[in-house]
């Protein structure tokens, strides 16, 4: 395996942070939404439903964090791309 390089430890770095936000937990939903983790817990196993306000304030947090996971992605495939070799009509770098 060759030496890593600045680059390659920048996208991982991103690759990371992407699949942070990708996997949010049901806590930073919640916190996002404004309201409580045992309140969106409760929601989730159908012992609750939430206000409409309340939902409201769900799925603007989860809309916000899928702009910012599409921002994330959009970012890192550029990095990906800055870092591979470019090829000629040939097919050779």
């Amino acid at each position: 395996m060759g030496k890593l390089t600045t680059q390659d430890y920048t996208e991982r770095r991103m690759l990371v942070n992407l699949l942070d936000v990708a996997t949010p937990s049901l806590r930073e939903i919640a916190r996002d939404a404004g309201i409580t983790y045992h309140a969106i817990r409760r929601y989730r196993e159908g012992q609750r439903t939430p206000s409409p306000k309340v939902l409201r304030a769900l799925l603007a947090a989860v809309r916000k964090r899928s702009e910012r996971l599409a921002k994330l992605a959009d970012e890192l495939e550029a990095a990906a791309q800055e870092s591979q070799p470019r090829r000629t009509r040939g097919g050779k770098p």
